[in-house]
């Protein structure tokens, strides 16, 4: 957090000179998002009329990145920042303060608003959604007020944005409507409660929802426990890191160990491959479906 505060030091010191260059030398407003959901959403919003960036980069993390001097300059001289909480980024809070407009609070969103909270307990908010539609349809409106001579193509981008997001509810229903099992075995933290709860599935994880928490040999053991006693024949880990813990279990156990991927710390196989949002969800519900015998 020091070293942020000496990045905004000097960029406070010099925006002056950044608001005589208007758009920066781009042809386009710049809009950025923290995470790659809020991104994508924001891409499919904004189509031609926008350059979206995301902040954190293939292989890290909202817990542990740390704002480079590019990144603090990109925000400051955005048109619209959006973040998911005050928690899960705890630096963006930092952003607001140095951004030119600082007068009025139009250029920013953060997406917790609306469910009332700055830091709910469970962040993974993207993996409803239900809730994404609603996500969608506020950012339309924030990016009309801001850009109103987009606002048509926005309206229109919106809606079918919202259609691609009813289109994957109504899958994960469906697809996941006849399981033999219900619950979802997690290797690492629960990042998946949202989505596990839509679909009328139950999570059992080794850690809670923050991945700073420490497995326990009691929580391993439940969990391994839980495996023998039920015959379920399958444990998730996210993508992003070790499948260590996986691989420990699925040997005390005749599990098979199947990744998923919560959609924001994404390695870079994912982005060569050119897979976004919802590539990664149709890839987590072939997962499911597969680790929990679905019919």
């Amino acid at each position: 957090m020091k070293t942020l505060w000496v990045f905004l030091l000097l960029f406070v010191v010099s925006w002056p000179l950044a608001l005589h260059a208007g758009l920066d030398g781009r042809d386009k407003p710049l809009v950025i998002s923290t995470i790659l959901p809020w991104g994508e959403f924001l891409k499919g919003i904004c189509g031609d009329d926008c350059e979206v960036k995301v902040l954190i980069p293939p292989g890290s993390t909202p817990h542990t990145w740390s704002p480079s001097p590019n990144a603090v300059k990109d925000v400051q001289d955005s048109s619209f920042f959006v973040y998911t909480d005050d928690c899960l980024e705890p630096w963006a809070k930092e952003f607001l303060a140095m951004h030119r407009d600082t007068g009025g609070a139009d250029w920013w969103f953060r997406v917790s608003s609306l469910v009332g909270k700055k830091c709910p307990p469970d962040p993974h908010l993207w993996l409803d959604f239900t809730f994404d539609q609603e996500v969608v349809s506020a950012l339309v409106k924030r990016l009309s007020d801001i850009m109103p001579q987009y606002a048509k193509s926005f309206r229109k981008n919106g809606q079918g944005l919202i259609m691609k997001l009813k289109s994957l509810h109504e899958s994960y229903k469906r697809s996941l409507a006849r399981c033999k099992h219900k619950t979802m075995v997690i290797a690492g933290h629960n990042a998946f409660g949202y989505l596990a709860r839509a679909y009328g599935l139950e999570t059992l994880s080794v850690m809670g929802i923050s991945p700073d928490a420490q497995i326990t040999p009691g929580s391993l053991g439940r969990v391994i426990a839980f495996l023998r006693e039920t015959g379920a024949g399958a444990v998730f880990f996210d993508h992003a890191v070790t499948d260590r813990i996986a691989r420990t279990i699925t040997l005390e156990t005749r599990a098979k160990a199947y990744r998923l991927s919560p959609g924001v710390s994404l390695t870079r196989d994912y982005f060569q491959k050119g897979l976004g949002f919802f590539e990664i969800m149709e890839e987590n519900l072939n997962a499911l479906k597969l680790g929990l015998q679905c019919e």
